[in-house]
């Protein structure tokens, strides 16, 4: 599994890679958090927040996983779609893999805001 990665870091653009890479390692950063903190959070947690304020906006704790499971999602999906893209198109790959890490960035700050409410 390393050699692949190996093999995989030296065949894509460096930018590319560190983007992916991060996006996974922030995924399993969260999964961590949650984990840690699970003993310090109430059943119900506030996810939704595009919902109106009370109850509709908390959901179970265990529903917490659904964020990092986004993050893999986006970075497979925006992975797959650079894939399928010809190879002078650079620019646009360089975007969807930037892209994905500020969604991930900003899920990530969204999960420690929601996490750190309650520690």
């Amino acid at each position: 599994m390393i050699a692949k990665a190996i093999r995989f870091y030296k065949t894509q653009d460096k930018i590319n890679f560190f983007c992916i890479s991060l996006s996974f390692f922030i995924a399993l950063v969260i999964i961590g958090l949650f984990i840690i903190n699970l003993k310090n959070l109430p059943n119900k947690i506030p996810i939704f927040y595009s919902l109106s304020w009370g109850d509709e906006q908390l959901a179970n704790s265990s529903q917490f996983i659904v964020l990092p499971l986004i993050i893999i999602l986006t970075a497979m999906i925006n992975l797959i779609i650079s894939w399928h893209l010809h190879t002078s198109q650079v620019l646009l790959k360089k975007i969807i893999y930037i892209s994905t890490l500020l969604i991930s960035v900003l899920i990530l700050l969204t999960s420690l805001r929601i996490i750190y409410i309650f520690v």
